[in-house]
């Protein structure tokens, strides 16, 4: 079983948990820096999930207006 884990199929895998491990050694405001891009960048690709987030705000808060169901989208991600 121990071996199985370290065939080619699980490399990804493991790249990724070494990837979170040296992540996990940087300082906190580079961690806070790294969050807050990675989340500029899926609220700017990642349209299908900003499209969820803003129609989820829309429907629990009908009241605001767009551009601030955006700002507080944007903050979300």
């Amino acid at each position: 079983m121990t071996q199985d884990l370290l065939k080619p199929r699980h490399w990804a895998t493991w790249s990724g948990v070494a990837i979170f491990w040296l992540i996990s050694w940087l300082p906190l405001n580079a961690r806070h820096a790294l969050g807050r891009l990675i989340g500029k960048l899926a609220w700017r690709y990642n349209r299908k999930r900003r499209a969820i987030v803003l129609a989820n705000l829309a429907l629990a808060f009908p009241d605001w207006d767009g551009g601030k169901r955006e700002r507080i989208g944007k903050k979300h991600f």
